[in-house]
């Protein structure tokens, strides 16, 4: 990122347009509560359906943002690994020259996006345990299986969007196994918002209005900076990780050691390390 600080202008222009997305459903969202009420239980069948089909319409349109600009971030990073100065337009041509694949590929997000939303979404206590715990495990899964469906998208000739997470996922088991977890997490990042938002609660808690309002401001600050530069690195990981998982080799713009530590075998897993060609 420090060769190409274009990049985070594709997170940055994702963000804004995803904001003035949740300002648009915001509303209808509040008309939906309005009409039928906050509470599930006394919400008609009209009303569910009509929840659902608009978080499925949210979620399919924020999804479809997404996967333009990450397409955008992994195809600029991509050229920047092999010595490349990609501009900012050439990045977006690269995702717009796929935008039929993207949109399937959203539309296939967005539906998992829903049924893990549900999943989430039970009437008692226990179900949403259940749910939440299966959601975990299920959106972690689904995470790694589809890690690597942009760069495939973008680079192979794979077919349909089902055919590209086939070919995500044979990649990534291929190189890591099946037995992996992520070695790394973007969560650290958030540690310094995360810090002044407890500043505000404890602000709001005391009754001191000034300083909650200023530490609020930082803390939406931070946050936003945060997230557009994870979502970034986000990218550039994805690019890094594709190019070592498909050629066997480590750019050399990058640390070996990130490529070493991207995914761990998971505890109590043993695997034969030299079955798998790409591995390290």
């Amino acid at each position: 990122m420090r060769q190409d600080r274009g990049l985070l202008a594709f997170p940055v222009i994702s963000g804004i347009l995803s904001l003035i997305v949740l300002g648009v459903f915001f509303f209808p969202v509040l008309f939906v509560f309005q009409q039928e009420g906050i509470d599930p239980d006394t919400m008609t069948t009209t009303g569910w359906v009509l929840w659902i089909l608009l978080l499925f319409a949210f979620y399919l349109i924020l999804a479809f943002i997404s996967s333009v600009f990450k397409a955008g971030v992994v195809a600029n990073a991509t050229r920047i690994l092999q010595g490349e100065h990609p501009r900012f337009g050439e990045g977006i041509g690269a995702a717009t020259a796929k935008i039929g694949a993207l949109f399937s590929w959203a539309v296939v997000s967005a539906t998992v996006g829903v049924l893990l939303s549900l999943l989430r979404s039970q009437d008692s206590t226990a179900g949403r345990i259940i749910g939440y715990l299966v959601a975990a495990v299920a959106g972690a899964a689904w995470a790694l299986a589809t890690f690597f469906v942009i760069p495939v998208i973008l680079f192979e000739d794979a077919g349909g969007v089902f055919s590209s997470i086939g070919e995500s996922w044979g990649i990534f088991k291929k190189t890591w196994g099946e037995t992996t977890v992520a070695g790394f997490s973007f969560g650290l990042l958030y540690i310094p918002a995360l810090l002044v938002g407890i500043g505000c609660f404890l602000a709001l808690i005391t009754g001191n209005s000034m300083i909650f309002f200023g530490l609020f401001a930082v803390f939406i600050i931070l946050l936003v900076l945060t997230g557009v530069f994870a979502s970034a690195l986000h990218g550039i990981l994805v690019a890094i990780l594709y190019q070592y998982a498909t050629t066997g080799s480590v750019p050399p713009q990058v640390d070996e050691s990130l490529v070493k530590q991207a995914f761990v075998e998971k505890k109590g897993k043993k695997t034969d390390d030299t079955s798998r060609p790409g591995t390290i």
